[in-house]
Formats: C-alpha cells, sequence, structure tokens
C-alpha cells in the first residue's frame, strides 16, 4: 500500500509523512536553550517556535505553499497579538509529554483549520470576528452521557429520538463572530476536523448534545445562528441523525469540507438552516481541473437525490469489501500511530469518495455497496 501513495492524487497525504519529521525536529530544538538576542533577551516562546518552524520547514524540503506548518506560520500573523498566545500554547502542546503522531497530526491539523477559517472571516464585509465574545452558560434538553446510538436514531434515520434530559453547559465558540445584520447577539461558528479520525464515532451523547445546545441556543434568542463545518471522516450514525429530516435541529447549518483529487477544497452544505447561514458553499465556476468537476457534479447529483441516505452512504459506509487492498484501521483511525498509516488510511477514504461521486456523475446511479 505504501506505493499506492504516489498516485497522482496522494501529494496532499504525502506531506503528513514529512510533518512527522519536522514536528519530531522541533521537538528537540524546543528542548535546547536558545541563545539570546542582540539586546540580550531570551527569545519569547512564540518568536522560538515561529523560527524553529520556518528553518526546519525549508531543511525539510517542504513546499511552504502547501505545509500545514507553514500555513500556521502564516496564518498566526493574521490573529490579534493578544490571541496568538492562545495558538501557541496549543502548537506547543504538541511537544510535551508521549503523545502519538497521530494525535499531532490531528492537533496540528485542527489549529490550521481554525486559524484559515478566522483569516477568512477577517476579510468578509458582513460579520464580524469579536476576540472579546466569552464562553456562556446554556440550558437545553439533551441525553444523558451513556446514551448509545440505537437509542438516538434508528439505521435509516427514520425513528429520532427526543432529547429529555435537562442539561446546562457551557458553551464555547471556535470562530468567534457578530452578524452585521445582527450584532447584538454572537454568531456560533464551529470548526471540526477529523482527518484522523470519524466525527461522532466516540461518545455519541457528547457531539449530539452539543449540536442540541447550539440550536437551543438560536430558539432561545442567546445566538444569532450556528454553522459546523465538518472536514475529514464523518461517523455514519451522526451523518444519520443530522440528515434525517426529523432531526431536532432546525436552527444549525451543517458545511462539509471536502478535499478534491487536484488538492483544491470545496464546500456544501449537509444540512440547511431555518435561521441565518454563513453561506460558506463554493462556487463551481472556480474549479478547473476536469476529475473535481467530476466529483462535484456526483455531489450535486447526490444532494438532489431523493433518498437523503445516497449521500450518508457515499461519505461515511466504508467496508474492507470496497477496497481492492485491506485498508489498515479502517473502522478505527483513532488507533493509528504514525504519519505514513495515517497518510494511507486519508488517501484510501478520499479516494474511494471520489470514485463514488464519479461513478455517479458518469452513470445517474449510484456504486452498488
Amino acid at each position: 500500500m505504501a506505493e499506492r501513495i504516489r498516485h497522482k492524487h496522494a501529494t496532499y497525504f504525502e506531506k503528513a509523512i514529512a510533518y512527522g519529521t519536522a514536528l519530531k525536529r522541533i521537538e528537540a530544538v524546543l528542548k535546547t536553550p536558545q541563545p539570546p538576542l542582540k539586546e540580550g533577551r531570551l527569545l519569547t516562546e512564540s518568536k522560538l517556535l515561529n523560527r524553529s518552524l520556518t528553518k526546519i520547514l525549508y531543511q525539510e524540503n517542504i513546499p511552504t505553499h502547501s505545509s500545514l506548518l507553514t500555513e500556521y506560520n502564516s496564518l498566526i500573523e493574521a490573529v490579534p497579538k493578544p490571541i496568538r498566545k492562545r495558538y501557541v500554547n496549543r502548537l506547543m502542546s504538541l511537544t510535551k509529554g508521549h503523545i502519538d503522531e497521530r494525535v499531532k497530526m490531528q492537533n496540528l491539523s485542527g489549529v490550521v483549520f481554525e486559524l484559515k477559517r478566522i483569516k477568512e472571516m477577517l476579510t468578509r464585509s458582513d460579520v464580524i470576528v469579536d476576540f472579546n465574545i466569552n464562553p456562556f452558560r446554556m440550558e437545553f434538553e439533551g441525553f444523558d452521557e451513556w446514551t448509545r446510538w440505537d437509542h438516538i436514531v434508528n439505521e435509516n434515520g427514520k425513528n429520532i429520538r427526543k432529547p429529555r434530559q435537562k442539561l446546562t453547559h457551557d458553551l464555547e465558540i471556535d470562530v468567534p463572530l457578530r452578524l452585521k445584520s445582527d450584532p447584538g447577539k454572537p454568531y456560533i461558528y464551529e470548526v471540526k476536523d477529523a482527518q484522523g479520525s470519524k466525527y461522532g464515532s466516540h461518545n455519541p451523547s457528547k457531539r449530539v448534545n452539543q449540536l442540541l445546545k447550539y440550536d437551543a441556543a438560536v430558539a432561545t434568542g442567546v445566538a444569532s445562528g450556528v454553522t459546523v463545518e465538518i472536514k475529514g471522516r464523518i461517523g455514519e450514525e451522526i451523518l444519520t441523525w443530522i440528515m434525517s429530516p426529523k432531526n431536532p435541529l432546525p436552527n444549525v447549518e451543517v458545511v462539509y469540507a471536502m478535499l478534491l483529487p487536484s488538492g483544491e477544497e470545496y464546500r456544501f452544505v449537509l444540512k440547511p438552516s431555518s435561521s441565518a447561514s454563513l453561506e460558506l458553499e463554493s462556487q463551481d465556476g472556480q474549479y478547473k481541473n476536469t476529475q473535481d468537476i467530476k466529483v462535484i457534479r456526483g455531489i450535486k447529483i447526490a444532494m438532489a437525490h431523493k433518498d437523503r441516505a445516497l449521500v450518508r452512504k457515499i461519505l461515511s459506509h466504508f467496508t474492507q469489501d470496497d477496497f481492492e487492498e485491506n485498508v489498515p484501521f479502517l473502522n478505527a483511525p483513532d488507533k493509528v500511530r504514525n504519519f505514513e498509516d495515517l497518510a494511507n488510511y486519508q488517501y484510501e477514504i478520499a479516494a474511494k469518495i471520489w470514485e463514488r461521486f464519479q461513478y455517479l456523475a458518469d452513470n445517474g446511479v449510484p456504486l452498488s455497496y
């Protein structure tokens, strides 16, 4: 399978292996006492980290336009100085303790994903990025922490159990926004990177309760709207629940950010909201790659299909029989421990999703699986 990483679409995933080497070298640098600046002052942790990242990236010869670490280096400059330390500390935490490579990659990717969306929102004229929005307490109805998926939704999504447990949780926002059309309330924009895991696959009630909490914030007038953007693999059960017409989330918009064969990103709405929206959907005209265009056409056919389960099956239903070769960790990506296995896993899943959408675009009917 290692040879398959050389596939023409695999460039994005090859980078993950390089990141592992770079992070290991950063660890070594951070453990080494640094020389003082000319003024006699020691480097701050932020400057030390950024200097180390830049030096190591160039030594590893990782292309600067596509490296997560280089992206971090440039993105952090877009964040106001008082807020930067929060992200610097999150990245530096990856160099402490015995954290396996998959977790490091997952956390690094999550930090960059969040920073990219913050930078994007800073360029928009219809929203205000407000880092002064603090966490607040929300009362809502949810599920107790031991609730299993089969007690929340059945496999076809037609039977949805109503949440009845009275809960009070803190509500934090990844990308703190206010709509200029409604500046008196925060807009909840959450970004979830599940490239090394399956969104919603563990502790079902925790993820479901989070979405129910967001919906309640809008329903009670605390927030003006909610957008949850997911990148990576989504658990089949939570996607069934999200896309069910009986889903109790009228005020939550769910957007999926998908990697295309060229390495470009395509965003589409899995579940619309009855209230406000950030309108994150990608514009089709910006894509020129033939394979990308075919995947996008397949997405549109699937989203317009009367059977809403079609999109769920394409994005989240996988068995070993779907692949020519055995895919290690197919249903347990959280057990991956190194970058090469993670890169292989990510590529196999992405390539299969592309194949399914392209087949739909070419034939008008889905692959049988």
